[in-house]
């Protein structure tokens, strides 16, 4: 009996791992997903904003508005489900 509560706790155990790592992989694969969809007119900023770049850098990089930049930056973050880091 005591050997089958074992077993029992590492399968629910294996199961709540996998459960977390499907859930992982679903949410990346929605952001590439979702990276698919975008305009190729903004593609080069969302790469930017998905690698932690600032807003002055992606709009200066990209010929765009800062506030289409932050829309981008936001959107990417959201679509990672994370925050990115500010670099220049």
């Amino acid at each position: 009996m005591r050997q089958t509560r074992h077993l029992l706790d590492e399968l629910r155990l294996s199961h709540d791992q996998l459960q977390a790592q499907v859930k992982t992989l679903q949410d990346e694969l929605h952001a590439l997903r979702a990276a698919c969809q975008v305009s190729p007119m903004y593609s080069e900023a969302v790469a930017l904003a998905q690698r932690g770049y600032d807003v002055d850098a992606i709009a200066e990089r990209c010929g765009i508005s800062i506030a289409e930049a932050q829309l981008v930056r936001s959107l990417s973050s959201d679509a990672k489900g994370e925050q990115g880091n500010d670099r220049a």
